[in-house]
């Protein structure tokens, strides 16, 4: 199985190698799509080999940080068009805090697993920093708690999941 997916690491590598630089979903839907599969292989086998993850943890990580960048300029500064959201062929929200929120339940499902665990524990802190970072709120999120507290009560209470939220 392992010798399988060595051109499959290699292509997912060179996908996530390339840096998120737009809020606009058809700059990224491929990367998207490596999230999906790569979160799929790391919970359906577990015991896979840690040169195979490691081989796309870089490149990973380039995704990770770049997309920061992006989120940071349309989402929390709005910048740009945070209203960019549209649906693929099976309904599925294709918007920058969708894509935020797949890489996140990546990170979340590769430091759950206790042998992928190791291999980034050295750059924790990083991580702890951009995850931190992704929790920031607009300005006008501000204004709207500032002036309405019940509000910010509401907010709490919906049943909603963003990466300020979560």
């Amino acid at each position: 199985m392992t010798s399988m997916l060595d051109p499959l690491v290699e292509q997912f590598s060179i996908i996530l190698n390339s840096p998120v630089l737009s809020p606009n979903p058809d700059d990224w839907s491929m990367q998207m799509e490596v999230l999906k599969c790569l979160l799929q292989l790391i919970q359906n086998f577990p015991r896979l080999p840690e040169a195979k993850i490691s081989a796309v943890l870089g490149p990973l990580w380039q995704t990770f940080v770049s997309s920061f960048k992006v989120y940071h300029l349309s989402i929390i500064q709005a910048s740009e068009n945070a209203d960019n959201v549209g649906y693929d062929s099976d309904g599925s929200e294709r918007s920058l805090e969708s894509f935020e929120i797949q890489l996140f339940e990546l990170w979340t499902t590769i430091v759950g697993n206790s042998m992928l665990a190791k291999v980034i524990a050295g750059n924790i802190k990083e991580l702890a920093y951009y995850t931190i970072s992704f929790q920031q709120i607009t300005e006008e999120q501000v204004q709207n708690w500032s002036r309405d507290a019940n509000q910010y009560v509401a907010d709490e209470d919906d049943v909603t999941y963003s990466c300020r939220v979560s």
